[in-house]
């Protein structure tokens, strides 16, 4: 099973509070496709391993530009599958019809983080990329919910 890192939200994946991640990278995912959360991949002194945090299981993969969040910062679940594994990151115990969605920023685990500040997060995380960049959008749930 291939590695995927959570290295900026090893807190909120150990909280199961993370739903979406966006990736400038993985390029050849697969709906359905399993993967194990670690804390990080790269980096790792010898003798150090990555830190198992969750096996998650891939529900969708779509490229966008990176500030597509500012311009839709919220989006509604594709499937069943995906609003349970929204709600149930978000705590939400029972089904509103008054929540159509939910905010991006919170299903990426940062729920009073503006679009605009997660963007620069990114940014800052990554260079050479900027708010035109695309990333993949993978939406996941986690194995043990299923």
């Amino acid at each position: 099973m291939r590695n995927i890192s959570f290295n900026m939200t090893t807190d909120q994946v150990i909280r199961r509070q993370k739903a979406i991640t966006r990736r400038f990278a993985w390029k050849n995912i697969q709906p359905e496709q399993h993967l194990q959360g670690v804390n990080k991949c790269q980096g790792l002194k010898p003798g150090q391993h990555p830190v198992k945090l969750a096996e998650i299981i891939v529900l969708d993969s779509q490229w966008e530009p990176l500030n597509e969040i500012i311009k839709r910062p919220f989006r509604k679940a594709k499937s069943a599958r995906e609003w349970a594994a929204f709600k149930k990151c978000c705590g939400i115990q029972r089904d509103y019809s008054m929540i159509p969605c939910i905010s991006e920023t919170a299903l990426e685990g940062f729920p009073f983080m503006t679009p605009e500040d997660f963007v620069e997060m990114l940014l800052r995380s990554n260079r050479k990329a900027t708010e035109e960049t695309p990333v993949n959008r993978i939406v996941f749930e986690y194995a043990e919910a299923v």
